[in-house]
């Protein structure tokens, strides 16, 4: 009886799951999705499901799962703008920070001549990102997993993980409010002497989600960028994050401006101009030459 109750309910969220996608949006729709989600969940189990071509294993407590599984995309406007920015062209990308892939497997599906090099050195989260790419063998020959960290250094490096059930992607290499108070050790590389030592393709695209160590990256690709035209970068902003590590929101502008990048805000429609006054919220920027 039991596990004809778990099978039913396994059943509707997969329903309230497909309906979810269809129905648009509104104001407190998320929330009513997350109280149904509770009741239909059976604790921690993990669902398996295929959206838009691509195959994932679920775990909807987290909240990029919750919103891949119910709205059928995480991070929706730089998935767009990098899918239109790649199409078929031959491509590499490197997704710093990749997460569980929910954006670099829809890129990987939707660009058939696209290279990834997926960089996640969270290991609780490399083990979830390893799963979806075993889910998918008609993408993942495509997708190099580099379980190392990216930063202004080369060696091993203190990396907190997330202490948020909820929020597994707030990871990070400093000891923040939302992770673990005791770090554990990883692997970390400059992107520098990867391209130096030819470990790996050279970078059409960079995306980088490392909650609020993008400056950090970025310095450990400073000869590269110096010296690239064509590559574009796209970074999130988080300025809690920066406060949190007491650095100026500016910083990474700087850098970039000094490097030759015009920047711009990516949104759902499209691109927009970027003005120092976005630095104060959360935004998606591109950087470009």
């Amino acid at each position: 009886m039991i596990r004809k109750i778990f099978f039913f309910k396994k059943i509707l969220r997969l329903c309230l799951a497909d309906f979810s996608q269809k129905f648009p949006n509104f104001k407190g729709k998320s929330r009513i999705i997350r109280i149904l989600d509770s009741f239909l969940s059976s604790g921690s189990e993990p669902v398996i499901k295929t959206i838009n071509s691509v195959t994932y294993q679920f775990d909807t407590r987290d909240i990029i799962d919750f919103r891949g599984f119910y709205f059928g995309v995480n991070e929706k406007s730089v998935l767009a703008y990098l899918a239109k920015s790649i199409g078929s062209n031959q491509s590499v990308i490197w997704d710093v920070g990749a997460n569980v892939g929910s954006v670099c497997l829809p890129l990987l599906s939707m660009c058939p001549n696209l290279i990834v090099h997926a960089f996640e050195p969270s290991p609780p989260v490399f083990s979830r990102l390893n799963v979806n790419i075993n889910l998918n063998s008609n993408i993942s020959e495509r997708i190099y997993l580099e379980n190392i960290a990216l930063s202004d250094s080369s060696g091993v490096i203190d990396f907190f993980v997330s202490n948020e059930l909820e929020n597994s992607g707030v990871g990070s290499l400093g000891k923040m409010h939302n992770t673990s108070n005791v770090p554990i050790q990883v692997n970390c590389c400059t992107g520098d002497e990867l391209i130096m030592q030819k470990k790996i393709s050279i970078p059409s695209f960079i995306k980088i989600d490392v909650e609020g160590f993008e400056y950090e990256v970025l310095k450990g690709l400073m000869s590269f960028l110096k010296t690239s035209n064509a590559t574009q970068i796209v970074f999130e902003h988080e300025p809690y994050r920066l406060e949190e590590r007491k650095l100026e929101k500016t910083s990474v502008i700087r850098l970039l401006k000094d490097l030759g990048f015009t920047l711009y805000a990516i949104d759902d429609d499209g691109l927009r101009s970027f003005s120092e006054a976005m630095l104060d919220a959360h935004h998606d920027f591109l950087a470009c030459k």
